[in-house]
């Protein structure tokens, strides 16, 4: 009897499960077969989007042209910025002593000038010593002497004709004790001494 069963058993699971019966556990061609039969590209197409599809936002293109003229444009306002700052802004603008103390070339030196607007600001010492620089200046102009910033009032004495030293050397004293002694002036006391320089002019002439 116990044989019989176990033949039954057997039979039963060879009809349910025919298919096992034949599948060699070490042959794997029929599951590569049954999951190439699986459609996978359906499933994906459904579940991944279109991205490629999908048309990336530009910014319209400006014309080179336009791009220039609109630099340059900037750049003169800017321009025009800095140049409204410095007229309005008074110490950025050049005093009468900075003209003074930076001249290159005597000849070439509105020393008129420099000397108006000395004595409009009531600088009566600056104003004595551009009332000496005019004088450099007309030697200098009518050949008596070479003018250059770094000489002393020495050089000038020795290029100056005989007659015009000592007069020259006396007025020099006076602007050296003025101007490098640090002596401050009234317009009194401008006035006063601006008189050895006006004699001293007509000496030369």
């Amino acid at each position: 009897m116990k044989w019989v069963k176990l033949y039954i058993i057997v039979f039963v699971a060879l009809w349910t499960c025919p298919a096992a019966a034949f599948v060699n556990p070490a042959d794997t061609s029929f599951v590569q077969k049954e999951f190439r039969k699986l459609d996978y590209d359906k499933t994906t197409k459904k579940l991944v989007p279109k991205v490629s599809r999908i048309k990336p936002f530009r910014l319209p293109q400006i014309p080179p042209t336009i791009t220039y003229i609109v630099m340059i444009i900037i750049g003169i306002l800017a321009l025009g910025g800095v140049l409204m700052s410095i007229r309005s802004n008074p110490s950025t603008q050049a005093k009468p002593a900075d003209v003074a103390n930076s001249i290159e070339d005597i000849s070439e030196v509105d020393l008129q000038k420099i000397l108006r607007d000395a004595l409009a600001a009531s600088d009566y010492r600056l104003a004595f010593r551009v009332r000496f620089l005019m004088i450099l200046q007309d030697m200098q102009n009518n050949g008596m002497i070479r003018w250059n910033k770094y000489k002393t009032n020495r050089h000038y004495i020795a290029e100056l004709p005989s007659d015009l030293k000592t007069n020259f050397r006396r007025m020099a004293m006076i602007f050296d004790r003025v101007w490098y002694g640090e002596q401050e002036l009234d317009e009194a006391t401008y006035h006063q001494l601006s008189v050895h320089f006006d004699s001293f002019n007509l000496k030369r002439r």
